[in-house]
């Protein structure tokens, strides 16, 4: 009885934890020349739950298509949007908690500026970063939503088609995104 009460909390417990940290996987490549890579990304709701719903909600029909990478600059971030089509973060002032990921954690954080916590998305699009090394600075500036939990080389990768000033020298598309799978709990 005790050990299947143990059981029990440990699949719960995982359970929870794919509720509320759910993981996305995006399959990149660069347009008409070669496949980049997987990166996987574990998202927090707790530090912001409409934008990982969108994250969640666009990856789990992927919808690919809808996601557009538009900035890199090497050393710092790869800038993204994604359209969609409900206008739920253009309003401003939607649940959020700064502190829950640090900037100066690691690379890899997936996040926003927290200007459009006033001001809200332009309607149908949301913009978000990944950065490529920590950034410090960036802490209490932007609103860190998620992490870079697998992929790390396909990021560096990545930075090889951008300039300085951002501009892509490729295009790098993403061909392929999902919900990864849930464990059978």
């Amino acid at each position: 009885l005790e050990r299947s009460n143990v059981s029990l909390k440990i699949r719960e417990k995982l359970l929870m934890d794919q509720l509320l940290h759910p993981k996305i996987f995006l399959d990149l490549e660069v347009k008409d020349i070669r496949p980049l890579g997987r990166v996987v990304i574990q998202l927090y709701t707790e530090a912001c739950p409409e934008m990982v719903l969108e994250f969640v909600r666009t990856c789990s029909e992927n919808k690919s298509e809808l996601f557009k990478l538009i900035r890199i600059f090497p050393g710092l971030w790869l800038e993204g949007e994604i359209t969609v089509k409900n206008g739920v973060l253009s309003k401003s002032n939607f649940q959020h908690e700064m502190n829950m990921i640090r900037h100066d954690s690691g690379s890899g954080i997936l996040s926003f500026a927290k200007c459009y916590l006033t001001h809200g998305f332009p309607y149908g699009l949301l913009n978000f970063t990944i950065s490529f090394k920590p950034m410090p600075v960036l802490h209490g500036e932007r609103v860190a939503f998620g992490e870079l939990i697998a992929g790390h080389r396909v990021m560096e990768c990545t930075q090889d088609y951008g300039t300085k000033h951002g501009k892509v020298k490729k295009e790098i598309l993403v061909v392929h995104s999902r919900l990864k799978a849930y464990i059978d709990v």
